[in-house]
């Protein structure tokens, strides 16, 4: 373990992985739907389009298995959580340790965001407009998350009131947060619906479910299970943070509600053995 560099073609090839894995999904969804719509009946497990498709799609998903391979975050601890798979890994392991900056194609300036517009950018040296809409150079900077709460706000997981509703997207106005981090860490709370029990995120889903029927019956079943899903999905990205951090050997800071407020009840990484991995 400790301080490890991951060449940045690697990394550019899980991100081009990434992007094929997600665009392939979308295709077979809105087949589906397609599918569904002009013939309910339809069995897709018979249809060889469609079936080809989902080969297509988990054989991306293996070659995104092995791409991993080089960030022990993965194979010490992700490959071990279930639910976690190697489209939601290999997007926390790219969200977490790497930013792509877009690059002027002529000078090599960074590009920025002009008016505001997320698909407009210009360049910061020579002033020359590029759109996002074309096939952008990018440079890879190295991102940092010193305290677990900076790294749940770029996954947009920091409610921003009591009602525990998340940032929404404003007009105009580029986020602080990423989509794509929200979506992977609700993909995960899904999986996690879907455990028995004895799985302890799904327990602890459970848990903080019953405590807020006890303590706010105003809300709906619905809004209730929503908050409970935010809860356990900032949980897993704290032991993910924890872990990535030990593994990086990198200091870990207690969150403020601990720190600061005197909160307890600190819960330790699931699937998670230091001891075992040391030994290792």
């Amino acid at each position: 373990m400790g301080n490890f560099k991951v060449d940045d073609l690697v990394v550019r090839e899980l991100k081009v992985a990434l992007k094929e894995y997600d665009r392939i999904n979308r295709v077979i969804v809105a087949n589906m739907n397609q599918s569904q719509a002009i013939n309910p009946e339809k069995d897709l497990n018979l249809d060889k389009s469609h079936q080809s498709l989902i080969s297509y799609k988990n054989s991306k998903a293996r070659e995104i298995s092995k791409i991993l391979t080089y960030w022990p975050v993965w194979t010490e601890y992700l490959v071990k959580v279930p639910g976690v798979g190697p489209y939601v890994g290999g997007n926390l392991i790219i969200l977490y340790y790497y930013k792509f900056i877009p690059v002027c194609k002529h000078c090599g300036g960074d590009l920025i965001i002009n008016s505001g517009a997320e698909d407009n950018y210009a360049c910061s040296k020579c002033g020359k407009k590029a759109s996002g809409a074309g096939i952008l150079n990018h440079r890879i900077q190295e991102r940092d998350f010193p305290k677990v709460s900076q790294w749940w706000n770029f996954m947009g997981r920091a409610p921003v009131s009591e009602d525990g509703k998340l940032p929404k997207r404003k007009k105009g106005v580029q986020s602080k947060w990423s989509s794509t981090g929200r979506l992977i860490s609700w993909e995960f709370t899904e999986q996690v619906n879907r455990h028995k029990e004895t799985d302890p995120y799904k327990a602890f889903l459970l848990s903080e479910k019953a405590k807020l029927e006890a303590k706010r019956p105003e809300l709906t079943k619905g809004h209730r299970h929503n908050m409970a899903k935010n809860k356990t999905a900032k949980l897993f990205l704290s032991h993910f943070w924890k872990v990535a951090r030990m593994i990086d050997q990198k200091p870990i800071t207690e969150p403020y509600s601990m720190s600061h407020l005197g909160h307890v009840g600190v819960i330790d990484p699931f699937y998670w053995d230091e001891e075992e991995v040391n030994a290792a």
